[in-house]
């Protein structure tokens, strides 16, 4: 891996299959963020623990580990839309911070309207959830995380994270794979920076928000997931009868200010994204 600065934006991509065609669909997308924040692009394209000791979603683990030769690494997934104005995502990073993610809206009315009938989660204290998963409880924990933007400074959080990988910790029936060791040892360890939500805006909280119910009654409607599921099994395109709406629906987030969208938890179309792609600029540019 060669060097030419001392940022870089990652992303990873293993497994081939449909995880290649949802890279392909945002490459350039992502070479060229990168080029704006005068950062290398890195592509990760196979297991980074060839033991594969933990799943594929804990590889983010040792991310930091590979990259250490950075000052500062940012880590997206490939479902992530980047806002063709999106500015540099390492520019207000302090010097001491080890991780910096968006922290999830607990508490906040589009969270509680996601998550309503599931009372362990309504109910969760930002100790439960650590707790639950077999941590100890601290008072410098400020919440869960998303794993779908990060930033690590490599220096200081690689080793540790590194070694949680390779320990004998388990989560239990309710794992964060990644997301809960993160962000455990950084906040814990006063290193935690709390990105701004713009970047990071996940398309399932996003969707619980009251001017967005149309959305929101559709991915609750009981015949769509019929048809959805169906079709999905048959051709395996998800949400594919809806891909104008979800367009719609990342359009308006980028258009209220977004930096990043991140069409998770269901809500991924890769009809949608190759459409956004085409629509924000990023098709057919080097």
């Amino acid at each position: 891996m060669e060097k030419h600065h001392d940022r870089a934006v990652c992303v990873m991509s293993v497994g081939g299959g449909k995880y290649l065609e949802q890279y392909r669909i945002v490459e350039r997308q992502m070479q060229q963020y990168a080029a704006r924040c005068n950062a290398d692009f890195v592509f990760i394209n196979d297991w980074i623990d060839k033991s594969r000791k933990r799943d594929i979603y804990s590889q983010k683990l040792l991310i930091a580990d590979y990259l250490r030769q950075y000052e500062l690494a940012a880590f997206f997934d490939l479902d992530i839309i980047i806002n063709p104005v999106c500015p540099d995502i390492f520019a207000d990073i302090p010097d001491e911070c080890g991780l910096a993610a968006v922290v999830n809206p607990r508490g906040e009315d589009k969270f509680r309207k996601i998550y309503a009938g599931n009372e362990r989660i309504l109910n969760e204290t930002v100790q439960d959830y650590f707790t639950s998963r077999g941590f100890a409880p601290d008072n410098r924990l400020v919440g869960n995380i998303n794993g779908g933007v990060l930033v690590f400074r490599p220096s200081l959080v690689a080793d540790a994270f590194k070694e949680y990988y390779y320990s004998g910790h388990t989560q239990g029936g309710h794992t964060a794979y990644e997301e809960a060791p993160m962000a455990y040892y950084a906040q814990t360890h006063n290193m935690f920076y709390a990105l701004d939500d713009r970047y990071n805006k996940m398309l399932p909280f996003e969707s619980g928000r009251e001017e967005f119910s149309w959305i929101y009654n559709i991915h609750h409607n009981r015949l769509y997931m019929i048809a959805d599921k169906l079709i999905t099994k048959i051709f395996h395109k998800k949400n594919a009868i809806v891909t104008g709406k979800h367009v719609r629906f990342v359009t308006a987030l980028i258009s209220e200010g977004a930096y990043m969208v991140h069409m998770s938890g269901g809500f991924y179309s890769m009809a949608a994204a190759k459409k956004l792609m085409k629509d924000l600029g990023y098709e057919g540019q080097n």
